[in-house]
């Protein structure tokens, strides 16, 4: 970071007497002070950097990694987040990174430098500060690209974006066989609806809270999967005297959106050669994950019908807060509340009591996303008809919190008169509102099966995640994820939603499901890794102690094998993070350290193969 200046004198510059003019003699000791202040600088960055336990050959930049990039909207195409073609060592035109994400990277730094020493904080540190939202990765992934070219690593690239960097072995690793490290760039976006907070513009800035990481904004952490890259650069930082074997490290986007990234990889075009695998994106440390469920998503569409409102009407509100929402597959076993569930279940009620004329609705954002928060706008007409409603959303609302006491502590309902003008509003009729009622209630959500071989994990399981309907919308649009263990089972739930879906005269697209990993107990790379963990875990003495699960959850394991042509020897694993998918979401710092430690152990073994 630190520049050296060199003052170039002319002879011209001297008197007769060879002294140097008064001007030179400022010139030069402006350009002194500048030298011992870009020093100060440096030293201070450098104790910013405390955390990397190894020198790099080449300091890594912080703002000169960024490279320049629109913020402006890009659709939703896959294609569109490709930076750069095939492999490359060209370096990236850099560019002086926006004032906003500039002030987040150093207060990023100054909370990072009071955590434990590990290098993965400083690199987790500046990637929070990069919005990376799904579809929109196209920052994020020009700054790996610059990553890679400030360290002369070969880089490779997909049509679809999917990016590899190239670490040659080192140490006694420089012959062993390569090792693929992965994990994925993109990153739920959930925030409160009251909260004026833009993923694709803004960064993450952290915050400490107890013995956790969180987002300081009350929005997503992103350390799902943040934590994994961030490991990722950290190895592929280590000086050349590191046992290492050679570091094949895939970065992949648009996996919190059904995987596309990983269903779109073009393995030969990245030049992944690797049969052995470290996944860096589960969420429980201490345990040991060799398999996942497949998914699969359902999007519904209903047609609707509507008729305008009474022109005495005005406009109420009804919204559903303060649940925890979470993962869909992860938090789907403790059966937290679904906001559009309890909407649809409070309109129902109402419906019973008096007239319920729903203008809009719009629940949920992510189909991996357990929903947190539903609203819909009403129309009455009358005082006593908006306070038969209230008497009856109160009701339900007791109802609710007596079913849901222990798991959502803080869940809302309430109802706010608008005061707005609805003569020109229109409303659905009865038969098309009781047609929605019957697909949001009638659509499995929550566990549907659990394993009967595994205790307490869930075999199948479905989520509605969406359901949206504008005030000028002529039909409701309804989202859903479902997983399973078993494929069967998978598609059989899938058929009964497409046919609740048509009773009810609605439609139904459902993309081709993603396979699930299955365990293989054997795996070589498995028992090394449970021997090493069992000595980086205080807890855990001998290796057959070390827990090994699958896990009701989407991982890319499962495909990338596929992709990769089979074969491929494969774990996963990664430090505590609870909350996945919600602005609860946090990392617990205690566990970053030893998941890093665990990291260098494994690659230190495979390193001597």
């Amino acid at each position: 970071y630190l520049s050296v200046a060199r003052i170039h004198v002319h002879p011209a510059h001297f008197t007769s007497e060879g002294e140097l003019v008064p001007a030179c003699v400022l010139h030069s000791c402006v350009l002194v002070c500048v030298c011992v202040c870009m020093l100060h600088q440096a030293l201070t960055l450098r104790l910013k950097l405390k955390h990397f336990s190894f020198t790099c050959s080449k300091p890594p930049p912080v703002r000169s990694l960024f490279v320049s990039t629109s913020f402006s909207s890009r659709t939703r195409n896959l294609s569109s987040t490709r930076v750069s073609s095939s492999s490359s060592s060209s370096s990236s035109s850099p560019f002086v990174m926006p004032d906003s994400l500039s002030q987040c990277l150093d207060h990023n730094l100054n909370v990072i430098g009071e955590l434990p020493s590990c290098p993965v904080w400083t690199h987790f540190a500046q990637i929070a500060a990069i919005p990376r939202p799904s579809f929109h990765e196209k920052l994020i992934l020009a700054y790996l690209e610059n990553f890679a070219d400030a360290r002369s690593l070969k880089r490779t690239c997909d049509e679809t974006g999917n990016l590899c960097i190239f670490r040659p072995g080192s140490g006694n690793g420089a012959q062993a066989p390569p090792v693929l490290i992965q994990g994925h760039v993109d990153m739920v976006t959930e925030k409160n609806s009251d909260l004026d907070f833009d993923f694709k513009t803004q960064g993450i800035r952290l915050e400490v809270k107890g013995e956790w990481l969180r987002s300081q904004q009350a929005t997503t952490l992103g350390s799902d999967n943040g934590i994994g890259v961030a490991a990722a650069l950290a190895l592929l930082d280590a000086p050349d005297t590191a046992n290492l074997p050679p570091i094949e490290a895939l970065f992949t986007v648009a996996e919190e959106v059904g995987l596309q990234g990983a269903f779109a990889l073009d393995a030969k075009a990245l030049k992944l050669t690797a049969k052995t695998m470290l996944n860096l994106d589960t969420e429980d440390w201490g345990c040991l994950f060799v398999g996942c469920a497949g998914g699969g998503d359902t999007k519904a569409k209903l047609p609707v019908s509507k008729t305008a409102v009474p022109a005495n009407a005005r406009a109420v509100e009804i919204a559903v807060t303060g649940l925890r929402g979470g993962h869909s597959g992860v938090n789907i076993h403790e059966y937290r509340a679904n906001a559009n569930r309890l909407m649809m279940r409070a309109l129902r009620r109402a419906s019973q009591k008096t007239a319920v004329r729903l203008v809009s609705i719009d629940g949920g954002d992510k189909r991996n996303a357990i929903p947190r928060e539903c609203v819909a706008v009403l129309a009455v007409t009358s005082d006593e008809e908006e306070q038969v409603l209230r008497q009856a959303i109160g009701d339900v609302t007791a109802l609710f919190r007596s079913e849901f006491s222990s798991v959502e502590p803080n869940l809302s309902l309430e109802v706010t008169a608008k005061g707005v003008d609805t003569s020109s509003t229109q409303c659905l009729t009865d038969d098309s509102l009781v047609a929605l009622m019957t697909i949001a209630l009638g659509l499995p959500d929550g566990p549907v099966k659990f394993s009967a071989d595994i205790p307490e994990l869930v075999e199948t399981s479905s989520n509605v995640a969406i359901v949206k309907m504008g005030e000028s919308e002529s039909e409701v649009s309804i989202g859903c994820s479902t997983r399973s263990s078993i494929e069967e089972s998978l598609e059989d739930v899938r058929a009964s939603m497409k046919m609740i879906v048509n009773a009810a005269g609605g439609s139904v697209d459902q993309p081709d499901a993603y396979p699930g990993w299955a365990p293989n107990m054997s795996s070589a790379v498995l028992q090394l890794a449970r021997e090493e963990m069992a000595g980086v875990v205080p807890d855990i003495a001998i290796a057959t102690k070390v827990p090994v699960k699958a896990i009701h959850a989407g991982l890319e394991c499962g495909i990338l094998n596929t992709k990769m042509g089979g074969g491929v020897d494969m774990v996963s694993y990664g430090p505590t993070i609870t909350g996945a998918h919600s602005p609860d979401e946090q990392c617990l710092i205690s566990t970053v350290p030893p998941f890093w430690d665990l990291t260098e152990r494994i690659l230190g073994r495979l390193a001597t193969v």
